[in-house]
């Protein structure tokens, strides 16, 4: 802040390197700092989508009218963490199954292991649900893949075929909006 009569600042957001801009936003300035320079303010753009760059400016405003925009800061698109690799099924017990894959991602804070019932007719999964996460070890920093990682999923049904798969997520890719190159493939067994 660098005026001391606003009374908002207007947040503007552009998503194609600021040929366009459009306000996003308004901070309303508080009493307390009308008088006073050099008041750090923020605002937290929740409409961004996760995997786009953008560029930001602000301009303050007052009952005169509005103020320039001041520089614009752009923010990176932040990739979607890459499929885990290597993904197989085995039966551990008559009720339980163990997944291995391995890690092939730099961007993913944790593994949703997920699984559906195979039907028996026409041999495709149903609807998957996550049955357990694995989340990044403190020895995995984000500059090592090539994990190997596993899950036991116990309490299952003998005789009933199930398929697996893995998804790497992290804040901006949880697994209900991860891309398809963050599901691993797919893999069937039968305990």
């Amino acid at each position: 802040d660098a005026s001391t009569n606003e009374t908002a600042f207007s947040v503007s957001r552009s998503s194609d390197a600021g040929l366009t801009w459009a306000v996003i936003g308004t901070v309303t300035a508080a009493t307390a700092q009308v008088a006073t320079t050099g008041t750090t303010l923020s605002y937290s753009d929740t409409t961004a989508l996760a995997g786009s760059a953008y560029q930001y400016r602000v301009s303050a405003s007052n009952a005169g009218g509005s103020s320039l925009a001041s520089n614009a800061v752009s923010v990176a698109a932040i990739a979607s963490p890459a499929a885990p690799t290597s993904v197989s099924a085995t039966r551990a017990s008559s009720t339980s199954v163990t997944v291995k894959w391995t890690d092939a991602s730099t961007t993913e804070t944790a593994f949703e292991v997920q699984r559906a019932t195979v039907s028996t007719t026409s041999k495709l999964p149903g609807t998957y649900a996550t049955v357990g996460t694995v989340t990044r070890s403190a020895t995995q920093t984000s500059a090592t893949g090539g994990t190997a990682l596993n899950l036991t999923d116990p309490g299952l049904i003998t005789g009933t075929p199930y398929a697996y798969r893995v998804v790497a997520v992290n804040a901006l890719f949880p697994s209900a909006s991860a891309p398809a190159s963050s599901i691993s493939a797919v893999v069937q067994v039968t305990p």
